[in-house]
């Protein structure tokens, strides 16, 4: 099963990967987020097929930590129209010692720390919103 999962992640970031051939004469649409974007990117390309230029970067824009650290380089030069974002379930994730893990009954809840705290996701944010708002485009956040 994971095998299977992990080709069908590495078949869909191939995709995105790809690109599409944009219009000059349509508006651009920037979707950002974390994996459940990458989900919906390519069926929301699709509906808007001949009325925007859809386009995301070609990562997984994880947490909102990440984001903070790379939205400039995400957002380049581009003219922005509409901007798509989405981060959160990434940082509710629980670590051990740094590192992701998926059951949480095998630690004891004090050896655990989540991603960001509710106040450093609410903080994370405003920076990225305070960024995207200078591109001038439409703001959808999602969650």
């Amino acid at each position: 099963m994971k095998v299977q999962f992990l080709t069908l992640w590495i078949l869909v970031t191939i995709l995105l990967c790809v690109g599409r051939a944009e219009d000059p004469d349509l508006p651009n649409v920037l979707i950002v987020g974390d994996s459940i974007s990458i989900g919906y990117t390519n069926a929301v390309a699709e509906l808007l097929k001949g009325k925007a230029n859809v386009s995301r970067p070609k990562t997984n824009c994880g947490f909102s930590g990440r984001g903070v650290a790379n939205i400039e380089s995400w957002i380049g030069e581009k003219k922005w129209d509409v901007i798509h974002f989405n981060f959160g379930i990434w940082d509710t994730h629980y670590l051990h010692n740094g590192k992701l893990i998926s059951d949480r009954s095998k630690y004891q809840p004090e050896d655990l720390k989540r991603r960001n705290t509710t106040e450093e996701y609410v903080e994370n944010l405003g920076k990225i919103i305070a960024v995207i708002k200078t591109t001038g485009a439409e703001l959808i956040w999602a969650s």
